[in-house]
């Protein structure tokens, strides 16, 4: 998933035992590991990319009562994500912005 870097930073170091910055909690015993983003080597950065969507739909209903092919202009959100965790995409990287 791709992540912004505030967010990144509240998760577990993917990469080995001594990567990530070294913090003490309580509730997660002596040593957790976080990431530490874009200071990390793994890090890959991801810009807006503008796609777009289309969509077919085969018969009227209540939702769309005219059938036909739509395009939803849809945004793959910034940020970025581990290289050592692989490239995710997931449904919840897009974001709508406009139907036509």
């Amino acid at each position: 998933m791709i992540r912004t870097e505030e967010e990144a930073k509240t998760l577990r170091c993917c990469g080995p035992s001594d990567c990530g910055e070294a913090i003490h909690e309580p509730d997660f015993g002596p040593i957790r590991r976080v990431c530490i983003a874009s200071a990390c080597m793994a890090w890959q950065t991801v810009e807006a990319t503008p796609l777009t969507l289309w969509t077919k739909s085969p018969k009227p209903n209540s939702a769309n009562p005219y059938p036909g092919i739509y395009s939803h202009n849809i945004l793959l959100r910034s940020g970025g994500y581990c290289g050592l965790a692989g490239a995710p995409i997931s449904a919840s990287d897009l974001v709508l912005e406009k139907a036509q």
